[in-house]
């Protein structure tokens, strides 16, 4: 690594926090590579608190050079270290052609500021772990497709709505016509599975017997039909968190996450 590509950062500006204010970090598994360098280094000084999942493990500086007219090289030039010493990347995202975990592997123990012992070479260990909270199958389809944000963005002006934020029965039946037009196709458990297995027995020719899957369709074409009914609490509660982030701010959102 040359002097060259050396950069070191310099902050010019007064801290926007008072050093005694509390911080609480929020991580999960998909804290990645910078937000990992925040909040492991807000844990080594004993700043604040890490709360959440154990992050993911990104902890390599990659530089490109070029070695020909259409080719270049990536190669991988630095480590990102954080304050007490310890390193940030996880040491093999495989083993043995398996894609681990980023809480499989720990090196040895290092010290913060304050004296506590923190481990290393697996992301940043949060000081108070929670479970994600889990969404139903078909809220968590529309929250991957961004139905929530789309719809509240789209139907911002047309409701009369202030800070709190409540969503109305009317609200909801208009978002279920929303959802219903974007044709969401929802896989529950054991759908998918089902699926390959049918389309797999009519690929064996040497197979004569017949398997009926017509009970198992009707489950799951029945579990579809009342989705959104049985996950009304859910899809009205991020219903709410998408206008209250419009109306007012991810502050707003966060608040409304709250209640």
């Amino acid at each position: 690594r040359t002097k060259k590509m050396t950069h070191k950062y310099r902050s010019e500006n007064v801290p926007a926090l008072n050093p005694e204010t509390p911080l609480v970090i929020l991580v999960n598994q998909g804290s990645a590579s910078a937000s990992e360098i925040v909040a492991g280094a807000i844990q080594d000084l004993d700043r604040g608190v890490i709360v959440g999942e154990p992050t993911f493990g990104k902890g390599l500086v990659q530089s490109i050079f070029r070695v020909g007219k259409n080719t270049s090289l990536k190669l991988t030039t630095a480590k990102y270290y954080i304050p007490s010493g310890r390193l940030i990347q996880k040491e093999d995202y495989w083993d043995n052609g398996v894609f681990t975990d980023s809480l499989d592997k720990r090196d040895s123990l290092f010290v913060t500021r304050g004296g506590r012992a923190v481990h290393g070479g697996g992301g940043i260990l949060p000081d108070v772990e929670l479970d994600p909270p889990s969404l139903s199958p078909l809220t968590s389809r529309l929250w991957s497709r961004s139905l929530f944000f789309a719809f509240a963005t789209q139907h911002r002006n047309k409701y009369d709505l202030s800070l709190p934020v409540t969503v109305s029965d009317g609200i909801m039946e208009d978002f279920r016509l929303f959802v219903e037009a974007e044709n969401v196709k929802v896989n529950f458990t054991g759908e998918r599975e089902m699926e390959l297995f049918e389309a797999n027995l009519e690929n064996l020719e040497s197979f004569e017997g017949k398997v009926d899957f017509s009970e198992l369709k009707a489950y799951y074409q029945a579990r579809a039909a009342t989705a959104f009914d049985d996950e009304h609490e859910q899809i009205k509660r991020l219903l709410r968190l998408e206008f209250a982030g419009i109306i007012g701010g991810m502050g707003e959102s966060i608040r409304s996450g709250l209640q």
